[in-house]
């Protein structure tokens, strides 16, 4: 059922009618509806069907009013003359009201119809169809305004005035629900927005909850993991293990920083009475220096002498001295750490080949060999290289399973072992 039919020139009004017919449905509409009533236009309400007029027919059956926007394009359509003129034949003519968008309307009081020659925008079909005036709205000025809106107080009040007459109300009454609704509106949208920002706050609130929760289970698993490293260091001390549990400590370290428990867990293993840096009884006050191997499976120890030079010690994890050299210069790990590498401070005429014997060159070309002799102290045996005058130390592989070194005049290609590999 439709509260009003809507007749008019496409031409003329094809686009103040669809404003029009917005207006009327959204006038003082309950919140929960989708319009306040329904108005039929052609554009809206029409299917593609080869039936267009009797669909229009029936329309204007199911219509309670007949909104004629008058003009003079309207007044000559023969679309809109046959709409009215099946409402005079049908329906109520009283509910027939007229919107002037354009052209001339006037009224003859002395004949009781329209001044014909003065009218313009009212079809012939109507001549003689009322005994009185019959309603009309003039909204000519509207075709010119692009601000037809609820803003619009004088588009509002026609609106109005055209919804009381559709709805059977005093426009009184009609301002008064419209502004109702507005407000009701507003309340409900305000209530909504609260809402949503509680609904917002609480989100938040629950992802910071989240997200603490989460930090303290990493700190609960981070602690648990600490607290068992702890507990596996200790094992692996008191059972003798001490790489194991030196790997233990340093992994924590690096895992972790220098967490309370990580930090406990590295001072039990320094002051373990089995521990490494126990177990290496140095002279009070020498001058010390320790080394781990890039194996992680020795301890060097140089400490200096009466001599101005140094005593290497070579010790397991266990504090068992593995190897030791006397009035040393220097001793370093090769890359690979299967090799120690010892300078000696030796006389430059004198040199040690890998059995510890002389090399039997006490200088090259009459020339003192200045360059250091070095030991090689690999798995507990002991070899002798040189390096060429001016080298340092010898060069090794790329990948530390060789080096080249120079014994006087001869080339010596040895192992990581320490074996002699070539000439």
């Amino acid at each position: 059922m439709h509260k009003a039919f809507i007749s008019y020139s496409h031409a003329a009004d094809g686009q103040f009618a669809p404003t029009l017919q917005s207006a009327l449905q959204k006038f003082a509409k309950p919140w929960h509806k989708i319009r306040a009533i329904n108005v039929f236009r052609d554009a809206t309400n029409l299917n593609l069907s080869p039936d267009l007029w009797d669909t229009i027919v029936r329309a204007l059956e199911n219509s309670e009013y007949f909104l004629y926007l008058a003009s003079p394009d309207a007044a000559a359509s023969k679309w809109v003359q046959r709409e009215i003129n099946f409402w005079l034949q049908h329906k109520d003519r009283s509910k027939l009201l007229m919107i002037v968008t354009g052209g001339e309307i006037a009224w003859d009081e002395g004949r009781g119809d329209f001044d014909w020659q003065r009218t313009s925008c009212v079809p012939p079909e109507l001549r003689g169809a009322f005994d009185n005036e019959p309603f009309y709205l003039d909204l000519r000025w509207a075709r010119e305004k692009r601000d037809l809106s609820r803003q619009n107080p004088r588009f509002n009040e026609a609106i109005a005035l055209i919804s009381a007459t559709l709805r059977e109300q005093s426009v009184e009454d009609m301002i008064g629900e419209e502004v109702d609704q507005q407000r009701r509106t507003i309340r409900l949208r305000n209530s909504a927005i609260a809402t949503l920002a509680m609904l917002l706050v609480a989100a938040v609130i629950a992802a910071v909850v989240a997200l603490q929760q989460r930090r303290e289970a990493i700190a609960q698993r981070d602690l648990a993991i600490q607290t068992s490293s702890l507990s596996q260091l200790r094992n692996n001390l008191n059972s003798g293990s001490l790489l194991a549990a030196a790997q233990v400590g340093w992994s924590g370290y690096r895992r972790f920083g220098p967490r309370t428990l990580v930090l406990q867990g590295l001072y039990e293993f320094t002051s373990h009475p089995t521990a490494v840096i126990q177990t290496l009884p140095e002279p009070t006050g020498a001058r010390t220096r320790v080394a781990l191997s890039p194996r992680d499976d020795q301890v060097l120890s140089l400490t200096s002498n009466a001599d101005n030079s140094f005593d290497a010690t070579l010790r397991d994890w266990h504090g068992t001295i593995v190897g030791q050299l006397l009035q040393v210069a220097d001793a370093r790990y090769s890359r690979d750490g299967a090799t120690l590498v010892v300078g000696r401070p030796d006389a430059p005429s004198y040199m040690l080949n890998e059995d510890g014997s002389g090399c039997g060159n006490e200088d090259v070309h009459g020339i003192a060999v200045s360059a250091r002799s070095f030991a090689l102290m690999a798995d507990g045996a002991v070899g002798a290289e040189i390096g060429m005058p001016g080298l340092g130390y010898p060069v090794y592989a790329a990948d530390g399973s060789a080096a080249l070194t120079v014994c006087g005049n001869s080339v010596y290609l040895a192992g990581a072992d320490g074996a002699t590999l070539g000439m």
